[in-house]
């Protein structure tokens, strides 16, 4: 068919394969431009039920039957329409084809019209060829069209963004994804593209893994195992969770074998428990030698590469930790195990009966006529000793609770984050026994344990005091005035404000900042931060204020960590009141002080980037 024929506007009627179906000129626009210039351009159209279906021309169509009613239509068209008659093969494609050349189609269309194309049969390189995009935008748009139908729509009202709904894409679960936009919704931080795909990967098993990163996403999919690969980031999520298992436990127990050639007591695999308050052996604190730091260099740029061999990761893991005599060595054992951190390996065990040779503690106790651990410190470890320019406790103090008030601030704004604290708080007490994790959402009201003192006052004169004021003052006026109407308040408001709500009352109670010495980092307000995807690097800045808190040898110490000896030796010469303003340049952007990292062994960072055993934790 496919020839050009004249048809009375009467018998034309809107067709649902045209492909447009959102966006473009106003159809009054539309009008006044015929009425003034006529018909530029025909229709298209399929004969069905004894009229004409406009497959392409919509627009045009209802502009023409507007003017009819008006009584406007131009002269030249009282008679008929001029129309391009096709078959039911050509219409959808040749609807596409039209709309994409002649304007830009929203992308809404686009998605669902490639994948009609795709649903006949048309493979992606035709469609691409056709409609002259790459076959990754094909790929791209039809990844989009099978998206939650309910997000699509609220992606054609504006209610979305683009960037957004390919976050969406990363998983296939449409109730997820409903679920999750009920969630974020109207929240600037937590709706952010990146926020919403890393939260949705929290229920798959994703590259960043701690077993992928132990064995490596090659070697797993090199074994087989299938991945499903985000279009619209380098997300990559694993298919095949026993395989990646599998090879996690073996890549373990081949650390384990390089550890017990090497003359230790005993060398185990697994447990979920880490070591650190385990009796051990200390070792001596190794100092390197040139060659030894030319091989750590040279392994630790095989670990960026991702080439590093079992071999050639415990030897670095060794060279980043505390010396061991072979006496030792035989005198302790070796623990391996995976931790969200990677590898973790903690050297110098001792097992009941067991004890350092080498300690003089011990060999007095071992002494004849000695009472076996009376007053020997056997399977204790002294606490390490201050060194010169550490900070204080209190400094330390300061810095996390600025940590926790910037925690707070970006929970306030993420209720499923919110939501899952106030989960695991509440479902903690369902345990039984003293191994527990941190409380770190407080929800007694009697305040007990809440940081007090210099580091709130810190806090509270400072910028993100003045912010959490302004978040609490904005809640507080939309709650009632009197707390007994609270409960019919709660009733009357949606599912979306009581989320946004629960979020910023559950980051009021965060509170993790130590309350004496000797605080475990793991479980502080670093790990916090990590486990909620708080980047702080992103918001602390060290500041002159700051600097000035701190004693002389501190601030040097610092410098030097961020900047380097030399660049920070000039600030050995100085007074202590010249010193923050000339210290506060040699900090980059970015850079935080020890007490706001979890804790890494000497040059760990470099080695994480590679293959994943490098990436863990000596103890």
């Amino acid at each position: 068919m496919n020839d050009i024929q004249t048809i009375p506007l009467t018998q034309l009627k809107a067709s649902p394969l045209n492909v447009r179906k959102t966006g473009g000129k106003k159809v009054e626009e539309l009008a006044a431009s015929i009425r003034a210039t006529g018909l530029q351009q025909n229709l298209g159209v399929i004969p069905e039920g004894g009229k004409f279906a406009v497959v392409f021309g919509g627009r045009r169509l209802r502009a023409l039957q507007a003017l009819a009613k008006e009584s406007a239509l131009p002269a030249a068209l009282a008679q008929g329409i001029p129309c391009r008659v096709l078959t039911a093969e050509e219409a959808q494609e040749a609807s596409l084809a039209e709309n994409t050349i002649r304007e830009a189609m929203h992308p809404l269309d686009q998605f669902s019209a490639f994948q009609a194309l795709a649903d006949e049969g048309r493979d992606v390189a035709e469609i691409a060829a056709r409609f002259g995009v790459t076959e990754t935008v094909v790929r791209q748009r039809m990844r989009l069209a099978r998206v939650s139908p309910k997000l699509l729509q609220a992606y054609g009202a504006g209610d979305l963004k683009l960037e957004q709904l390919q976050a969406f894409a990363v998983i296939d679960d449409h109730s997820r994804q409903e679920a999750h936009w009920k969630l974020v919704r109207g929240s600037e931080w937590a709706a952010m593209p990146d926020r919403i795909r890393s939260d949705l990967l929290r229920a798959e098993v994703s590259h960043e893994d701690h077993r992928v990163q132990l064995v490596g996403m090659q070697a797993y999919e090199d074994a087989g195992g299938a991945v499903r690969r985000d279009m619209f980031s380098d997300a990559v999520v694993v298919l095949d969770v026993p395989l990646l298992d599998r090879l996690a436990a073996a890549h373990l127990e081949q650390v384990a074998e390089v550890l017990r050639a090497q003359g230790w007591s005993w060398v185990e695999v697994g447990g979920d428990r880490p070591a650190w308050n385990a009796p051990s052996i200390e070792g001596l604190e190794r100092e390197w030698t040139a060659a030894e730091d030319a091989e750590a260099a040279s392994l630790e740029e095989l670990a960026t590469a991702g080439r590093l061999t079992v071999e050639q990761t415990v030897r670095l893991l060794l060279l980043e930790d505390n010396e061991f005599t072979t006496e030792q060595m035989a005198a302790s054992g070796v623990r391996v195990r995976m931790s969200p951190n990677g590898l973790v390996v903690h050297l110098g065990l001792l097992r009941e009966g067991q004890h350092d040779p080498t300690s003089p503690a011990n060999t007095a106790a071992n002494a004849p006529g000695a009472v076996a651990g009376e007053d020997s410190g056997e399977g204790r470890s002294p606490p390490p000793a201050k060194e010169p320019g550490d900070m204080s406790f209190a400094a330390v103090q300061r810095l996390q609770a600025e940590a926790n008030a910037i925690v707070q601030l970006q929970v306030a704004e993420a209720p499923f984050i919110a939501m899952a604290l106030l989960v695991a708080r509440l479902a903690t007490d369902l345990y039984e026994g003293w191994d527990k994790p941190r409380r770190w959402v407080l929800i007694g009201r009697d305040h007990s344990g809440r940081t007090n003192g210099p580091p709130r006052a810190a806090v509270e004169e400072g910028a993100l005091g003045e912010q959490l004021r302004a978040l609490e003052a904005n809640w507080r006026a939309k709650l009632p005035r009197n707390a007994k109407e609270l409960p019919a308040w709660t009733m009357k408001q949606t599912p979306d404000l009581l989320q946004q709500l629960l979020a910023f009352l559950v980051a009021r109670e965060i509170d993790v900042v130590d309350a004496s010495g000797g605080g475990r980092s793991d479980q502080g307000v670093v790990a916090l931060a990590q486990l909620a995807g708080v980047d702080l690097a992103a918001t602390w800045r060290p500041t002159e204020e700051w600097l000035a808190t701190l004693p002389k040898p501190v601030i040097v110490k610092l410098a030097a960590g961020a900047a380097g000896k030399k660049a920070a030796a000039p600030l050995d010469k100085l007074k202590k009141d010249q010193l923050p303003a000339q210290a506060l340049p040699l900090f980059p952007v970015g850079w935080l002080p020890p007490a706001l990292r979890l804790p890494d062994p000497p040059r760990k960072k470099a080695a994480a980037k590679g293959k994943a055993a490098a990436a863990g934790d000596v103890a």
